[in-house]
């Protein structure tokens, strides 16, 4: 009994550290930045719907992130106000990264419920992606009131009145 605790026990160490990725390396985010940067100059991919301004504004922030982690191994190395600028312009580029995946538009065939006609709809990834989850709450909405919830699909239930 006491080696099966034990053996349980090591499994869930061992998996609570697999359960926490390694955050990446300085010069993985160095290599990444460089990647992006290549596709932000030639305006292709998730780049490809951004004006020049943002453009240049990005590639401005990245020169930045370079310039900051160049001859830098590790993160202590950097004074402490260079790894808050460093941590915020990362951000700044993921966001804007998002920002152009986002607004890149979507189209799919659907079928109309009781016709057998697809339509092409298109949207924004954006869109797509809150119309799914939508749809996915209004669904649990309805798996809630069917266990027996005070508030069922926004009308309030007053069993004593």
């Amino acid at each position: 009994m006491a080696a099966l605790v034990a053996a349980l026990g090591l499994a869930w160490t061992a998996m609570s550290v697999q359960a926490q990725p390694e955050p990446p390396s300085l010069r993985d985010i160095s290599a990444q930045q460089i990647r992006l940067r290549a596709q932000v100059v030639a305006g292709k991919g998730p780049f490809k719907d951004l004006s020049a301004s943002e453009r240049k504004a990005l590639v401005a922030k990245q020169d930045r992130i370079l310039l900051l982690l160049d001859g830098v191994e590790d993160i202590e190395q950097l004074r402490p106000e260079h790894r808050v600028e460093v941590f915020n312009t990362i951000e700044w580029v993921k966001a804007t990264v998002t920002k152009a995946e986002d607004e890149r538009m979507v189209c799919e065939f659907a079928r109309t419920v009781g016709s057998n006609r697809a339509k092409s709809v298109c949207m924004t990834a954006k869109q797509q992606r809150e119309h799914r989850e939508n749809a996915r709450n209004s669904l649990n909405r309805g798996q809630m009131c069917n266990v027996g919830q005070v508030q069922c699909l926004g009308e309030a239930r007053n069993p004593g009145l």
